[in-house]
């Protein structure tokens, strides 16, 4: 069993692929080869642009802060909702459109055949069953797992338990990861 908590001044801001904005790196595994395995960041859009291109990468996006955006997936439009998660392919020509200011977004991208992801958003404590691999991002509020604090920005990581019982209050990210290689 591992519990591992990283907090804002540990975690990298980076330019994005295309060079048109940053994103804050909150945590990544690589394969031996150098495949992304998977990758969580949080990102601020501020106006209307192409994401990077990634292909072999599956991605999901959650606005968690701003008013919002919608995206422009292979030509079709999706409005982005605060606290739902979008999914879509990092081979897919993808752009925010219809920016309605700064907002802010949690990103989880899984390298395809590598590892796979799934979201959940909680408002208040939860009884979690675990993945391989399962990261608790704190949006809001203070909680507590296993006798951890963490609050706003911080990042748990859990790996080796099957279940976990996190508490408190505010708006909780989980994001479990399955097929870790």
């Amino acid at each position: 069993m591992a519990i591992t908590v990283t907090g804002p001044a540990e975690h990298r801001r980076m330019p994005w692929a295309n060079g048109r904005g940053t994103t804050v790196e909150l945590a990544r595994r690589d394969h031996a080869d150098g495949r992304l395995v998977y990758r969580l960041s949080v990102a601020d859009v501020v106006e209307p642009g192409p994401f990077s291109a990634l292909p072999g990468v599956d991605r999901q996006l959650l606005l968690i802060e701003g008013a919002g955006f919608d995206l422009s997936l292979d030509g079709q439009s999706a409005t982005v909702l605060p606290l739902v998660p979008v999914a879509f392919s990092g081979d897919a020509a993808v752009a925010a459109i219809a920016v309605r200011g700064p907002s802010r977004d949690f990103n989880v991208m899984t390298g395809r055949g590598l590892a796979s992801a799934h979201l959940s958003v909680h408002r208040n404590g939860v009884r979690h069953q675990c993945a391989d691999l399962t990261y608790g991002y704190v949006v809001s509020g203070t909680f507590d797992c296993k006798g951890i604090s963490v609050g706003p920005a911080d990042l748990i990581a859990v790996e080796g338990e099957d279940m976990v019982d996190i508490s408190g209050t505010g708006c909780l990210v989980l994001v479990d990861i399955a097929g870790v290689t």
